[in-house]
């Protein structure tokens, strides 16, 4: 009898020992092969939505970077997890008013505002709610039917305490509503009485009333309408330059919104209020002092800007 792999073992092979090796080292069982997350830091404050003319609601999450390692080299993605929620001042920059932060990962929707809270899904085909001062609380579970939104980005207070979701990029189905009662998503249809909101470029629904933002695209001027119920009842127009390509100009970000001011005058020179100014709805007028949205950063009249970043927000009334 020979012993498997001796000098006297004339039907041992060398390829074939080294392919199986190679296979161990492959199938993880070796101890070259691993996985492994390295966390980072909490990435800066996002803007999740407009509270009122001094208060902003912002998330970030803890960053991550997820490898793999193998006989090939090492392939690595980047994540984040652990969403954090947070009330801050984006007049003067100071420590959270409230902040707190969940395990997993949360997909925060921004704009969503009611009832102090923020609307959320999970991995798991739920979706919920996050109030100020709150934990996340799990409303029910989704459906997906008529529209394609398994992960809508902006959502806004709809009728009945259901959840309208925007979908501009989406020729197909650019307003969905989510029956918060059974899960069900349906596409918004701009008929009978929603009839008059054709041609708005954000729509929401607060104290009793369905709310239109309308452009106003003119050669010599530019403006909002604001419609209540099919009832305009303010507009604000600015002259000496226009809106030259019709795009959404005009967005909800809470109770307040924003409008995109074109960046030259129609003679060429610079336009003073060029970006995105924040306004009230009621009275339709620009918030004072006058404050402009760069991305997630607050930009003034005097150019000074404030933004809140990872080391700024703080868990309030406990560890992180």
């Amino acid at each position: 009898m020979h012993r498997l792999g001796s000098r006297q073992d004339k039907s041992f092979n060398p390829l074939f020992f080294l392919l199986f090796a190679v296979a161990l080292y492959l199938s993880g069982c070796g101890d070259g092969y691993k996985s492994y997350k390295e966390f980072g830091g909490r990435g800066a404050g996002m803007l999740v939505a407009l509270v009122d003319d001094s208060l902003v609601l912002v998330y970030n999450v803890r960053e991550y970077e997820l490898c793999d390692e193998s006989i090939t080299g090492t392939d690595c993605i980047d994540g984040g997890e652990n969403d954090g929620l947070f009330l801050v001042n984006y007049r003067e920059k100071s420590a959270p008013l409230w902040g707190d932060t969940t395990e997993g990962y949360l997909r925060l929707a921004r704009g969503f505002y009611r009832d102090s809270s923020v609307f959320f899904q999970d991995d798991d085909g739920h979706f919920g709610f996050w109030r100020i001062g709150g934990s996340p609380r799990i409303a029910g579970s989704w459906i997906n039917d008529s529209c394609s939104m398994a992960n809508p980005l902006e959502a806004r207070p709809w009728r009945n305490g259901d959840v309208l979701f925007v979908n501009s990029g989406s020729s197909d189905c650019p307003y969905a509503v989510l029956d918060t009662s059974t899960g069900e998503v349906r596409k918004l249809e701009f008929t009978g009485e929603s009839a008059w909101l054709e041609g708005c470029d954000d729509i929401t629904y607060r104290n009793g009333k369905t709310i239109c933002l309308k452009p106003i695209f003119a050669e010599d001027h530019y403006g909002a309408y604001l419609l209540m119920d099919g009832t305009p009842v303010d507009s604000v127009v600015w002259n000496k330059a226009s809106w030259q390509i019709k795009k959404t100009v005009l967005n909800f970000d809470g109770p307040l919104f924003t409008i995109d001011h074109p960046t030259q005058m129609n003679d060429g020179s610079s336009n003073p209020l060029s970006g995105k100014q924040v306004f009230t709805t009621n009275p339709l007028a620009a918030v004072e002092p006058s404050v402009w949205l760069d991305g997630s950063a607050f930009r003034y009249a005097d150019s000074t800007e404030i933004q809140y970043f990872g080391y700024d927000l703080t868990v309030t009334g406990g560890e992180e």
